[in-house]
Order: structure tokens, then sequence, then C-alpha cells
């Protein structure tokens, strides 16, 4: 198939990931190229600290927050995650366990305010937008509506992920609920009311169409950049934010 052509189905996933990284995917789609990629973990060790790698410690609080929601023993996660490494054992496993709880305590009680014992579903998404399908599951959904939870301040990437949700919610009548960590006011959650369906699905149809470009060519689009701009005060400001993030600080790459 030629590199770019159009595709009678999209995957959701597929769109989170080109919007996401859009330089990466137009090299593996349309060059046939992997980058080498940073390992996600360390080497192999015993575990004597808290993780340190973004995606260890976000997995670790992803399963701290569903035992805390779910009011398990802290003793029985203790044992669970250590035998999983992801803690430490003894002393300092339940050093890290209790820092852990106390810092996930406000994001487990705005969930329980909105959805209180509810349990989520998955529901398969199947539209179509103007000749081409976009396939894929909407989770987290509970009655009330769809549910997302970001533990720390939004980036780019997390307000593409949850910006995509909130499109596919708003086709099914739902609302987006979002549970973050303002800079001003601590733990918040903000509810994002549905747009009308057909709005929804005319915004969905725009990033497929802007998808298909940037795998015909490299699309000038950097979601953490693009983040700094877009929260700046004026378009001045915005640049040289942008810039700031795209050069990095000097203290890494």
């Amino acid at each position: 198939e030629p590199a770019g052509a159009a595709e009678d189905v999209v995957a959701v996933d597929a769109l989170r990931r080109f919007l996401r990284d859009p330089a990466v995917v137009f090299v593996r789609h349309c060059l046939g190229m992997r980058l080498p990629e940073i390992a996600a973990t360390g080497d192999d060790r015993d575990l004597l600290v808290a993780p340190a790698y973004v995606l260890d410690k976000h997995a670790l609080q992803q399963a701290m927050l569903a035992g805390m929601l779910a009011n398990r023993d802290p003793d029985a996660l203790q044992r669970e995650f250590s035998a999983r490494a992801m803690l430490p054992a003894g002393a300092s496993g339940a050093r890290i366990l209790a820092e852990q709880r106390k810092h996930l305590a406000p994001y487990v009680e705005r969930q329980r305010q909105w959805c209180g014992d509810a349990v989520a579903n998955d529901l398969a998404i199947d539209l179509d937008l103007g000749g081409i399908r976009l396939q894929g599951r909407l989770a987290g959904v509970y009655p009330d509506g769809v549910l997302r939870v970001r533990v720390g301040k939004h980036n780019g990437p997390s307000q593409i992920r949850h910006g995509i949700d909130w499109l596919l919610a708003s086709t099914l009548g739902l609302p987006l609920a979002d549970i973050h960590q303002d800079k001003e006011r601590g733990v918040v959650l903000a509810v994002c009311a549905p747009l009308p369906p057909e709005q929804a699905r005319s915004a969905l149809r725009g990033l497929l169409e802007i998808r298909l470009a940037g795998l015909r060519a490299p699309l000038p689009f950097a979601p953490y950049s693009s983040w700094e701009f877009y929260n700046a005060s004026d378009p001045k400001r915005g640049m040289d934010a942008a810039a700031r993030r795209w050069r990095g600080g000097g203290n890494g790459f």
C-alpha cells in the first residue's frame, strides 16, 4: 500500500498515537524505520527505592488508585506490589506506600464524589466519518459519563488523549470528567459537557484528515511545545515558551 494512502478503517489507538508523536509515526509508516527507544525500565536489580522511571511510577500509581478505590488493606497491597517488584519489601516499601497513599488520596476523594462506588465499563466505538470508519473502545464509562484521571498536571500528550476521548464521548451524548492537578487549586474535578454529536463527528473527521496528511509528509506539530504555546497569555510569550520547551533546559536531551 502506498505511504499515506487513504484507509477505510482507522483504529482509535492509531489516531491517538499519531497525534501524540506525528514525527515518529511518519518515520515508521512512510520510511519503514523504527527508531531506537530508550528502555522503559532499568537493569535487573533488587528494588530498594521508589520507582524512578515514568512508566514504572505510573503503573504503581494506577494500581494503588484501583486498590484504594476498592478499599483494599494497605498491608495486602504492599505484599502484592512487593511480589510484583513494584515496591521494595519491608520498612522501605511501607514508607513509600504511605507516601503514595497520601499523595493519591485527593484523587480518590474526587472520583468518589463524582461516581461513588459505580463500576466502569468499556464501550465499542464504530463511527462512519465520511467514508472512513473510526473503530476502537472507550474505557472508563460510568453511568454519569466518561472519567479520566491524570495524576499530576496536564501536558500536551495527556490533553490529546483526553480531547479525543471527549469527542468520542460526545458522539454518545456523554460528558467527560477530568481529575487532575491544577497549579493554583490542587487536585480538581472538571466536567466537560458533550458537544453536539455532529460537531464532535466533524472534529474527528478533521483529525483523521490531519493524520492522513501527516502520513504523507512530516507534520510540524510537537505536543509538548504546542501545549506551552496554547497556555501562554499571548502569542509572543507562547512562542518563547514553546521554543524553550523544544530546545530543552540544557540538563538533558
